[in-house]
């Protein structure tokens, strides 16, 4: 009788493990500061504060305010698994010197832009967004880009969940259910034959 619940145990972490979250590392920048991040370009005016117009959520969140042309961000490899992901962050712009007709918000998932933003809205808060992306089955390089000569941009709530496998019809799964059990039935039927 070992071998069937040893079979369905091991099944079962199986599946565990296929669902298992891909954590972004201080995604919510809750450490006052950006470990677990790379940071790179124009990094004089980025950092991580309490000040209540960068944070969406919790108590901290990013500031950049790149000055030069080649922008500043931060990015960070993520491990996945082969499979679809939600990935969701929050971000606003704010103005502090007046509207700029230069500048972006960008993210880049695996290398491939995903999102690109060129308006400049600061009266409209916080804008929360969410993609689809796909796991590599390895680290996968997550990126933030923005350039904003005059003002700031503010990034907070950073997630990367898995999206549930689709459930199966009752008729397929059936099949399997009843081959599985017929070989238990099998097994146990020759182990007292024998």
């Amino acid at each position: 009788m070992r071998w069937p619940i040893r079979a369905t145990v091991g099944t079962v972490l199986v599946l565990m493990a296929a669902t298992s979250s891909a954590q972004v590392t201080n995604g919510g920048f809750e450490t006052g500061n950006f470990s677990g991040w790379t940071q790179f370009g124009d990094t004089g005016w980025d950092d991580v504060t309490s000040d209540g117009s960068f944070v969406a959520e919790g108590f901290y969140g990013a500031r950049f305010g790149a000055f030069i042309a080649v922008g500043s961000g931060i990015e960070q490899a993520v491990p996945t698994m082969l499979g679809t992901y939600n990935l969701s962050f929050s971000y606003r712009w704010l103005e502090i010197l007046g509207p700029s007709s230069v500048g972006y918000f960008r993210v880049y998932w695996d290398g491939a832009q995903i999102y690109e933003d060129t308006t400049y809205m600061s009266t409209t808060g916080w804008f929360h967004k969410t993609f689809a992306v796909t796991g590599s089955g390895s680290p996968t390089t997550l990126r933030f880009h923005m350039l904003n000569p005059y003002d700031y941009y503010a990034l907070d709530n950073i997630r990367l969940d898995p999206v549930p496998a689709a459930v199966p019809e009752p008729a397929l799964i059936q099949l399997p259910v009843l081959l599985g059990l017929s070989g238990i039935g099998l097994w146990r039927r020759r182990r007292r034959t024998a």
